[in-house]
């Protein structure tokens, strides 16, 4: 075994390197090393015959880019714990291809959750929510009630620019006080 500094990535695994005594040879990184080495790391070698691994990153070089874990010539990789698995860091990001959460309960808390998405559907058995304001912005707005639509609100005020239209079989208007129709024409019957 020996020390060597990576002098140049061939491919996601192969490396050259260049040893203290000044020997460059070509090694491929181990599937134990599993941070990847970059140009300007130093490195441990293992080398017999022809085959030469590099086992370990020993020191980062200063400049290096941003450290990246990978499990060489893997084409899946599975992280587990029995118990808890914690992922932290001040800024996360996530990138997959398709990204799927199976869980029995998700709980999730922030100041701000912001989403950009050109599609969304939710199939949902029962759902709750409760806000202190909601504001909804659509250019189209189509809702289906099969059975029943409750509103309870302690004011209620519609706002139509153009033409309101209400089609049922039966209309019930009720009020404690006062009914007031105000318009130019008013048309009954």
């Amino acid at each position: 075994m020996k020390t060597a500094l990576v002098t140049l990535t061939l491919s996601d695994t192969d490396l050259a390197l260049k040893t203290a005594d000044g020997e460059e040879i070509f090694a491929r990184q181990a599937g134990s090393c599993l941070l990847s080495p970059a140009v300007g790391d130093k490195v441990l070698v293992y080398a017999a015959g022809e085959d030469a691994f590099v086992l370990a990153v020993l020191v980062r070089a200063e400049e290096s880019r941003t450290p990246e874990v990978a499990v060489p010539g893997a084409s899946s990789l599975k992280i587990s714990a029995r118990d808890e698995l914690e992922l932290s860091g001040k800024t996360m990001r996530f990138r997959a291809g398709k990204l799927a959460m199976l869980t029995d309960v998700l709980a999730q808390s922030a100041s701000a959750v912001t989403l950009h998405a050109k599609s969304v559907v939710e199939t949902i058995a029962e759902k709750i929510s409760s806000t202190r304001t909601l504001t909804v912005k659509a250019e189209h707005r189509s809702a289906t009630i099969e059975k029943t639509d409750t509103v309870s609100a302690g004011t209620l005020v519609q706002k139509v620019e153009g033409v309101a239209l209400q089609n049922s079989e039966i209309t019930l208007i009720n009020a404690k006080q006062d009914v007031r129709v105000d318009g130019e024409r008013i048309s009954l019957g």
